[in-house]
């Protein structure tokens, strides 16, 4: 039987006493309040970064592919924590972790960054990049950089204590309620399996710290593929200077839908008439999205999981039709505002 987490961790609580534990006093239940974490800060990076993506008019773009490549590991790191989490024997919590925009990562992790849902442009690819920041990214410049966070000032400390702790407790891991598909490439049973997948997604994100990239000098890290969009220049090594630097081959951010910011609590159907069934389709495939999620994990149910992915399918189309529809008096246009209902018929 699974367990639900006792103390469960609340939206505005910080993890900052918490990672002060030292590693070899920790045990289970430290860990599993971890990666529940995990999983919402993971869960908190998703949203922006699918509206930035379907805001690219152009979706087959190099940063259409860019962002698309980002998603699609940041949804894996995310069901590795919820695979973690299974495998210890406790019951993700999904639906109880919808995030809020605007706001900030949960539990102090960068501090007070703001992340809104947004088009694809410059505003929203520096907030990526403080967000997938580093603490010693290959940056010349980043000693000039401010840092804000309270507690952590990026998510790569963050997933290091967490493996830190799975190297000193060592826990098996049981394979049964952990859920492997497209999305969630990963089923771990030892705790080496856990370390290595805590590091990819270090890697992932941020780049090790003898490379900005993680599987192939290709597959750049989450803050390099951001960073080349920041900076409008494709970001490689040179076998001359055998340095990383920009070169001169542009990565410029491709046309955009008019997109507004989301306001706070997003958009009232009941204002908008005209945009009102696409908010209403939009919400009700994000909650159901989120409802399959929540099954897959609880019950471990497969079937669960490939309907989640369907839903996501109705988000892309809902939002970019959204897009299309101009706000009343702004010349701009609508976007998705993630709100999610248990109520679904």
């Amino acid at each position: 039987m699974k367990r639900v987490l006792t103390s469960r961790i609340q939206a505005a609580e910080s993890l900052g006493p918490h990672l002060e534990t030292a590693p070899g006093t920790r045990n289970i239940d430290w860990l599993a309040r971890m990666l529940q974490a995990a999983v919402e800060i993971e869960f908190y990076t998703i949203p922006p970064y699918l509206t930035a993506l379907w805001s690219i008019k152009d979706e087959t773009s190099p940063v259409a592919a860019s962002i698309r490549e980002v998603v699609q590991e940041e949804m894996a790191h995310m069901a590795i924590a919820c695979n973690l989490l299974s495998g210890l024997g406790f019951t993700p919590k999904i639906t109880d972790a919808v995030p809020k925009y605007p706001g900030r990562l949960p539990f102090g992790v960068k501090g007070d960054q703001e992340i809104t849902l947004r088009r694809c442009d410059q505003k929203a690819v520096g907030v990526f990049v403080e967000l997938e920041r580093p603490d010693d990214p290959h940056d010349k410049n980043n000693k000039e950089l401010s840092r804000t966070a309270k507690d952590y000032p990026s998510i790569g400390r963050f997933y290091s204590e967490i493996r830190a702790t799975f190297m000193v407790l060592r826990p098996t891991l049981d394979a049964r309620a952990q859920i492997h598909g497209h999305l969630s490439p990963l089923v771990m049973t030892r705790h080496e399996e856990a370390i290595e997948a805590l590091t990819l997604i270090i890697e992932q994100g941020e780049g090790s710290s003898k490379k900005p990239y993680d599987d192939s000098p290709e597959d750049l890290s989450h803050y390099w593929r951001f960073r080349e969009m920041q900076e409008g220049w494709t970001y490689e090594f040179d076998p001359y200077t055998e340095e990383w630097d920009f070169t001169r081959k542009p990565f410029l951010l491709p046309d955009t839908y008019p997109m507004a910011e989301v306001p706070a609590r997003g958009y009232d159907p009941n204002k908008y008439p005209a945009a009102a069934p696409l908010l209403a389709q939009f919400d009700e495939a994000f909650s159901r999205m989120l409802t399959h999620l929540q099954d897959a994990w609880t019950d471990g149910g497969q079937g669960s999981f490939w309907q989640a992915l369907e839903a996501m399918f109705t988000m892309r189309k809902s939002a970019r039709a959204l897009m299309e529809i101009e706000l009343p008096g702004k010349g701009e246009t609508f976007g998705p505002s993630f709100r999610y209902s248990s109520s679904l018929p």
